[in-house]
């Protein structure tokens, strides 16, 4: 690499007379043995030298786009900006796609595409959001819910602490029993809003405004609202 890098242009114009003179001849790829992921094991690996390295990439432009128009739009191997994770999403479209045409559905093709759950941005489908193996309800479907809970606990509501846990609780447990997997975070801040909602509605009737603090929360604690039989929406009891 030393003597190439030091002497390019030689180098190039004698490796360009080989070709058009048909007198190239590849080197000897040098043999290293690196180890096999997670195996003790070690496989060999061919590492050309670099003028082989720049005669086949001289080679590979000059082919690639013959060979480019030729291939099928199915056809994924060994080919720029191809890979094959593409080939199995798009098989896996192909598959969805027979699926639903024989249950007499179509696929909106607006709404249809194919995405890398691994990775950042993900999709919603069905009230969820999907991303990086993880899902959780998607930002509509929590909006949904804290729109709800503040309907149900009015700041200028008469009616009986029990009597507004009741009503809440046939929101909640009708959210939670669709949304009762994914990630917890999500669940535990809309809990903790449902009770943030109800301490201020106790707050108002003893004529205090304000939002609830530390002081607040040790006068009426989880376990007081836990004793109304308010339902969580994280955890597994109500």
């Amino acid at each position: 690499m030393a003597r190439f890098g030091a002497q390019y242009q030689e180098e190039l114009e004698r490796l360009r007379q080989e070709l058009e003179g048909d007198t190239y001849q590849r080197q000897p790829a040098r043999r290293v043995w690196i180890d096999k992921p997670g195996s003790r094991e070690q496989r060999p690996l061919g590492i050309p030298c670099v003028r082989d390295r720049v005669a086949e990439g001289a080679v590979r432009q000059v082919i690639e786009p013959i060979f480019e128009r030729e291939f099928a739009p199915h056809s994924y191997g060994f080919r720029p900006g191809h890979s094959a994770q593409q080939a199995e999403a798009q098989g896996a479209s192909e598959l969805v796609k027979a699926w639903v045409a024989q249950a007499g559905l179509v696929l909106h093709p607006d709404k249809t595409r194919i995405v890398d759950t691994t990775q950042w941005g993900g999709f919603d489908f069905l009230g969820w959001h999907f991303e990086r193996g993880y899902q959780w309800p998607r930002e509509k479907s929590q909006t949904k819910l804290k729109e709800k809970i503040r309907q149900l606990t009015p700041r200028n509501s008469g009616q009986a602490m029990k009597e507004i846990v009741a009503r809440l609780n046939r929101s909640l447990r009708s959210w939670r029993g669709y949304f009762n997997h994914g990630v917890r975070i999500v669940p535990e801040r809309l809990d903790q809003m449902v009770r943030r909602r109800l301490r201020m509605l106790r707050l108002r009737r003893r004529g205090r405004r304000g939002r609830p603090n530390k002081k607040v929360n040790q006068l009426w604690p989880n376990a007081y609202f836990d004793k109304l039989v308010l339902w969580r929406l994280a955890g597994d009891g109500k």
